[in-house]
């Protein structure tokens, strides 16, 4: 091999570091664990492993719903470790985009992003929610149905000559001794 062509293979390892430095930067900066999603939340510990940043708050959980597109959620942050070394508790509610789900399973991604990093402050997270219940089945009995009360037309009863009415027999004391 030329030996003119060593310092420019340096040259090129050296800017493929770099951009490798430079692209994990950001990730290394703020690490997330307990990440947890449930029906109603999606949350994580965040650590500000770098320099503090003014940028770091407000913390957003961006929210993806099956083939929906992400959205930002409502977001509650609790400082756990003040200081440079910040941990931070962000709680995101996610109800209102589980709400129609109706028993079926579906998979939830979520990143947490902030305003010096809003496109992906934190990896995205995956986890399969099954949120609500079924609707019930249609019902085989008709609905709403009225019934009118009975009406029963009956023929009077006729009197024939050849029938007597019962009258009172009339009977005195009878002693038998």
């Amino acid at each position: 091999m030329n030996r003119q062509w060593y310092p420019k293979l340096a040259m090129a390892a050296i800017a493929c570091v770099g951009m490798l430095v430079v692209d994990a930067l950001p990730a290394g900066a703020h690490e997330a664990s307990g990440f947890s999603l449930s029906c109603d939340t999606v949350s994580a510990t965040i650590a500000d492993t770098g320099t503090p940043d003014v940028n770091d708050h407000p913390i957003t959980w961006n929210v993806k719903v099956g083939a929906g597109a992400f959205q930002a959620v409502p977001t509650t942050e609790t400082t756990i470790v003040p200081g440079d070394q910040e941990v931070t508790l962000a709680v995101g509610d996610i109800s209102s985009l589980t709400a129609g789900l109706q028993g079926q399973t579906t998979t939830v991604q979520a990143f947490a992003s902030w305003p010096s990093d809003p496109t992906g402050g934190t990896a995205t997270f995956s986890a399969d929610v099954t949120c609500g219940s079924p609707p019930a089945p249609p019902s085989t009995a008709p609905q709403n149905v009225q019934v009118s009360p009975e009406s029963v037309t009956r023929a009077a009863p006729s009197v024939s000559p050849r029938v007597v009415s019962p009258r009172a027999v009339q009977v005195g004391p009878r002693f038998t001794g």
